[in-house]
C-alpha cells in the first residue's frame, strides 16, 4: 500500500487521542507538547468537533433517536471547555471556564442549586485560587500593571467588561438563582412570591400616610450600623409608577411638592460597546451606563418607581411629568434628598435628567456609615433586601413585567432599597450624634458631596491628538531603553522580570546584593538607586519601569475614555442644554480613605505623572504627560495650590515657634531647615541637601525609620541618623508634640482632627506585638494632620462656592443654561484646578478663589496660596 493513502487514518487516531485528553481537562499546553501541533489547530479543532456534535443530537432529536440522544448529551460542552462530565452543569453560568468551574466543584459547590445558595464571600475564595499561583517577587518585578489594575481587573469574559473577584462571585450567585428559576419552571413548578403580612386595607389613603409623617423622615437624620426588621410592620406598601400608571404619577407629583425630604435610588444597566478607529487605537470596550429605573419615596410606607427604560424620547407624558419634578427637588436648596454612594447615583440621575447642578441637602448613608468606620457594604444591603422580600407588595402594575424575571428582579431590588434607606436614617442620626459627628457631616461633608457632584459634573477636556503622540512617544523611549540596556549586558532579556534583573545584576555583573529587613533580595526603586552610582543598568531600569507605568496606569487607561464621553446618555430634549459638555471626559471619584482625601478615578487623573526626564539615552528626553490635560477655547487653566499645608497644620497644633517662624519667612523653608540640619550657611546648601531636608521632613510626618531615610538619600546609617537627630533637636516642641500623639491614642483609642473627624483603634490589636504598635502610631500621626489638611480644603472649597454662586448665580429659566465663566474641574490633595474664562474679570474671580483658600478660622499661621495658569496642565506658569 501507499502511506499517503494511509495517513487520514494516523490523523484521526492522533484526533481522536487529542479530543481525549481534552475531555479528560489536560491543559492545551501540555497537549501541544505532546502532539507538536498549534494552539490554533487545537481550538479549531474544539469548535468544529462540539459543532458537529451539536448537529448530529439534533438530527437524533428529530429523528426520535433518543439513545443517541442522551449518549451525546453533554459532549459540546464537554468539547468547548475541556472538561469532564461533572463539570458540564456548572459551565452554563457564563463566568466559568474550565479552571474555574473545577475549582469550585472540588470546593464542594456541585451544582448550580449550590451555587444559588452559596456564600458570596467562599465563592470568591474559590475564584481567587483558581487564578495561576504567583509570588510576591513576582507580582513586585510585574509593576507596570500595577496594584490598582490588579485589584479591578481579575476577571475577563470575552465580550463583557473586567471584573474583580468580588463581583464575579455575585454575578455568579445571581446567574445561578436565574438558572435554577428557569429550571424549576421547565419542570413544571410555579414561583411563589409571599405576600406581605399587612391586613390593613386602608394603608394607601394620603391621609394615614400623614398621620404617620411623624414616624418617617425628619427634615434631618436621626457601635455598629444595626439594620431595622420591617417584617412586623403592618404599615408598609410598595406602588410603582410605571406601564401608563398615569394615576399613580399624578399621586406621586401631588406628594413630591408638599415633600421637604425623599429617597432616591437609581437602577442602572452597563452596556459595552465594542469601538474601532483603526487610524487611532485598536478596539477598546467602552462601557456606558443606562439608567433604567428611579425608585422615590416619602416614608416606608410607599415606594414609586419610574420605568425609563421603554423609550427614553417619546415616553408618556405623566412619566416625564414625574421626573421633571424630581430635576426640580434636586435643584431646590430647601429639601432633603436620602441616596447610597450619592456620587454615583445622583451623577447618574443629574447626566440623565440635564441637571448643571445639585443644590439640594445630601444625606449619603455611605459617607455616614465611613465617619462612623462601620462601612455598609453592598452585600449587607441585598441580604437584608432578601430578608424583607415578603414586605414588598407591588400593585397590578407590575404584571407587565411578570413574564421578564430580570426586571421584575430589578423593581423588587430597587424598592428593597429605598426602603432601606428610609428605616436607616434615624438609627444612623442617632448612633452620629452619640459620637458628636453628625454635626461635622453636615457642616463639612455633606457641602462637600455637593461641589464633588458639580466637579464631575462639569468634567475635563482630554487633548485626543496630544494622548496618541504620547503613546507613540512612551512606546518609543522603552524601545530604545531596551535596546541601551540589551548593548549594557550584550544579550537580550525581559526587562520585566524579576529572575532575569536578579541573575544579571548580582550574578553576571556581581553588584552588591540589596536585600530588605527581612532578608529578600529587592529590586524596588530605592534599591536600585544605590546600585546605580556602581552600574548605568539599574538606572536604565528604574527609568524604564517609569515610562512603562506611564503608559499602562495613564495612557492605556484614558484610551478608554477618548473615544466617547462616559457620561450616562440623558434625554435628548434636555441634554442640548449642556451640548458643551458632550466631548468632555467624566471622570469617578470617592474619598473613602482613612483621611478622607479625595481619589479619581476611571479615569485616572491622579496618576498622570509630573515631567520626569530620561537621562540614561545619549539624547536626554523629557516626558510631559500632563500636556494631554487642556482648556476649552476662550479659557484657561488656573491651579490654585496651598504651600505646605501639613507642615503649617503640625505647627499649628504642636504650637512650635520656631518651626513657625520658619515657615512664616518669606524664604525657602527647606534651605533654611537644611542650613540648621547641616550647620552651613543658606547660601552653601546644594541642592542634594535641600531635598534631603525636605525628605526627611515629610519622612517624619510619615513615620520613615532611619533606615529607609539612608537608603532613600543613599547615605551611610550613621550619617542618617545624625540628620535625623539634628532634625529632632532642632524642633524639640513637634517631636513632644508627636509623641504626645502617640501616647494619647494608647490611652483613649482614637485622634482626632482639626474639625472634629474621628479615627478609632482596636487598642487589643494594637498592642499585640512592637510592629503593628508602630505602624498604628504612623497612623495616629498621619491622620491628626492629613485629615485636618483634607477638612481646610474641604471648608475653602464651600467657602470659594459660596461666593461664585453669589456673583455668577445659575438661572433655570434661561434655556439652554449660559456657560458660567469659572468651573472647577479637579482636587487632587492640596490643590484645586479650575478651568476660567479669559476677560476682563478673570483677576477678580482668581483673587476671590485665593482669599476664600487663604482665610481660616481653625488655624493661627497664614495659609499661602500658590497660583498658577496655562492653556495645559503642564505648561502652567506662576500668576503674581
Amino acid at each position: 500500500y501507499e502511506e499517503k493513502l494511509d495517513a487520514p487514518r494516523y490523523a484521526r487516531f492522533f484526533i481522536a487521542l487529542i479530543l481525549n485528553d481534552l475531555l479528560a481537562e489536560k491543559s492545551i499546553c501540555d497537549i501541544i507538547r505532546k502532539y507538536e501541533c498549534t494552539k490554533s489547530f487545537v481550538q479549531q479543532l474544539q469548535q468544529t468537533t462540539a459543532t458537529f456534535t451539536c448537529i448530529v443530537q439534533i438530527f437524533a432529536e428529530r429523528l426520535s433517536w433518543n439513545n443517541l440522544k442522551q449518549l451525546l448529551n453533554g459532549f459540546q460542552s464537554r468539547l468547548n471547555f475541556g472538561i469532564k462530565q461533572e463539570l458540564c452543569e456548572l459551565v452554563r453560568i457564563s463566568i466559568l471556564n474550565a479552571c474555574r468551574a473545577r475549582q469550585l466543584y472540588s470546593d464542594g459547590f456541585t451544582t448550580i442549586a449550590s451555587l444559588a445558595n452559596g456564600d458570596v464571600h467562599e465563592i470568591e475564595r474559590s475564584i481567587k485560587k483558581a487564578v495561576p499561583f504567583q509570588t510576591a517577587a513576582q507580582q513586585l518585578a510585574d509593576e507596570r500593571v500595577g496594584q490598582a489594575r490588579r485589584d479591578q481587573y481579575c476577571i475577563f469574559v470575552p465580550g463583557r467588561p473586567s471584573l474583580t473577584n468580588a463581583q464575579a462571585a455575585r454575578e455568579i450567585i445571581e446567574e445561578a438563582k436565574i438558572l435554577l428559576q428557569h429550571d424549576l419552571q421547565a419542570m413544571g413548578f410555579g414561583i411563589v412570591i409571599q405576600k406581605s403580612r399587612n391586613d390593613n386595607k386602608d394603608t394607601d389613603s394620603d391621609e394615614e400616610e400623614n398621620e404617620n409623617e411623624s414616624d418617617s423622615f425628619s427634615p434631618k437624620l436621626s457601635s455598629t450600623i444595626q439594620f431595622p426588621c420591617l417584617l412586623d410592620d403592618k404599615n408598609i406598601n410598595v406602588r410603582n409608577a410605571y406601564v401608563d400608571g398615569k394615576y399613580i404619577c399624578s399621586e406621586f407629583i401631588l406628594m413630591i411638592e408638599h415633600k421637604e425630604t425623599i429617597a432616591i435610588s437609581c437602577f442602572t444597566k452597563k452596556i459595552t460597546k465594542t469601538i474601532s478607529d483603526p487610524s487611532v487605537f485598536h478596539i477598546n470596550n467602552q462601557e456606558e451606563l443606562y439608567l433604567q429605573y428611579v425608585a422615590c419615596s416619602f416614608s416606608i410606607h410607599k415606594v414609586y418607581i419610574i420605568d425609563v427604560a421603554e423609550d427614553e424620547q417619546y415616553f408618556q407624558q405623566h412619566r416625564m411629568s414625574a421626573l421633571i419634578h424630581i430635576r426640580e427637588k434636586l435643584m431646590n436648596r430647601k429639601h432633603n434628598v436620602i441616596v447610597f454612594n450619592a456620587l454615583h447615583t445622583l451623577f447618574t440621575l443629574s447626566s440623565y435628567l440635564a441637571i448643571p447642578r445639585v443644590y439640594a441637602r445630601i444625606i449619603d448613608l455611605q459617607v455616614c456609615a465611613w465617619l462612623k468606620q462601620d462601612p455598609i457594604e453592598s452585600d449587607r444591603i441585598s441580604t437584608w433586601i432578601e430578608e424583607h422580600h415578603s414586605v414588598l407588595q407591588f400593585d397590578k402594575s407590575l404584571d407587565a413585567y411578570k413574564d421578564d424575571s430580570h426586571r421584575e428582579m430589578a423593581c423588587f431590588k430597587i424598592a428593597g432599597e429605598v426602603l432601606l434607606y428610609a428605616s436607616i436614617v434615624p438609627i444612623i442620626e442617632q448612633q452620629m450624634n452619640k459620637i458628636n459627628l453628625w454635626n461635622y457631616y453636615i457642616t463639612i461633608e455633606m457641602p462637600a458631596l455637593n461641589i464633588m457632584l458639580q466637579m464631575l459634573l462639569n468634567g475635563i477636556l482630554i487633548d485626543r491628538e496630544e494622548l496618541i503622540n504620547d503613546r507613540e512617544d512612551l512606546l518609543t523611549l522603552m524601545n530604545k531603553l531596551e535596546l541601551q540596556a540589551y548593548r549594557l549586558v550584550k544579550r537580550r532579556f525581559k526587562m520585566n522580570r524579576q529572575k532575569d534583573l536578579i541573575k544579571i545584576l548580582y550574578s553576571e555583573l556581581h553588584l552588591p546584593i540589596q536585600r530588605t529587613p527581612h532578608g529578600r533580595i529587592c529590586l524596588k526603586k530605592s534599591y536600585l538607586n544605590i546600585l546605580a552610582t556602581k552600574h548605568p543598568l539599574p538606572k536604565l531600569i528604574t527609568e524604564y519601569r517609569q515610562v512603562q507605568s506611564a503608559l499602562d496606569l495613564c495612557i492605556d487607561h484614558f484610551e478608554q475614555y477618548i473615544n466617547e464621553p462616559t457620561k450616562p446618555q440623558s434625554l435628548q430634549r434636555l441634554r442640548r442644554e449642556a451640548s458643551w459638555q458632550t466631548e468632555r471626559t467624566y471622570a469617578y471619584c470617592h474619598f473613602f480613605t482613612a483621611t478622607g482625601r479625595m481619589i479619581v478615578v476611571n479615569p485616572p487623573l491622579q496618576h498622570i505623572p509630573k515631567r520626569f526626564l530620561i537621562q540614561s539615552l545619549q539624547k536626554e528626553s523629557t516626558v510631559q504627560l500632563r500636556k494631554m490635560i487642556i482648556a476649552r477655547t476662550g479659557f484657561q487653566l488656573i491651579s490654585f495650590d496651598y504651600s505646605q499645608l501639613e507642615l503649617r497644620i503640625l505647627a499649628h497644633l504642636s504650637n512650635d515657634e520656631k518651626l513657625k517662624t520658619c515657615l512664616i519667612n518669606n524664604t525657602d523653608f527647606f534651605i533654611s531647615l537644611a542650613s540648621d540640619l547641616v550647620k552651613k550657611p543658606e547660601h552653601e546648601i546644594t541642592r542634594e541637601q535641600r531635598q534631603n531636608a525636605k525628605q526627611i521632613c515629610y519622612g517624619i510626618l510619615y513615620g520613615m525609620s532611619k533606615e529607609t531615610f539612608a537608603r532613600e538619600t543613599q547615605m551611610n546609617i550613621n550619617e542618617a541618623e545624625e540628620f535625623v537627630e539634628n532634625f529632632y533637636k532642632t524642633f524639640p516642641i513637634m517631636t513632644k508634640y508627636l509623641d504626645d500623639i502617640k501616647r494619647r491614642v494608647l490611652e483613649t483609642g482614637y485622634v482626632q482632627s482639626i474639625y472634629g473627624r474621628l479615627l478609632y483603634f482596636d487598642l487589643n490589636h494594637m498592642t499585640s506585638s512592637e510592629t503593628m504598635k508602630a505602624r498604628m502610631e504612623r497612623q495616629a500621626i498621619n491622620f491628626v494632620i492629613q485629615a485636618s489638611a483634607c477638612d481646610i480644603m474641604k471648608v475653602a472649597m464651600e467657602r470659594i462656592n459660596q461666593t461664585l454662586d453669589r456673583m455668577f448665580p445659575f438661572d433655570l429659566k434661561i434655556r439652554p443654561i449660559p456657560i458660567r465663566p469659572v468651573y472647577l474641574v479637579l482636587q487632587i490633595h492640596d490643590e484645586l484646578i479650575f478651568e476660567i474664562e479669559i476677560s476682563l474679570r478673570t483677576n477678580e474671580i482668581i483673587n476671590i478663589i485665593r482669599h476664600a483658600m487663604e482665610r481660616n478660622d481653625h488655624i493661627n499661621l497664614s495659609l499661602p496660596v500658590q497660583i498658577k495658569s496655562g492653556d495645559n496642565w503642564e505648561s502652567m506658569i506662576s500668576v503674581v
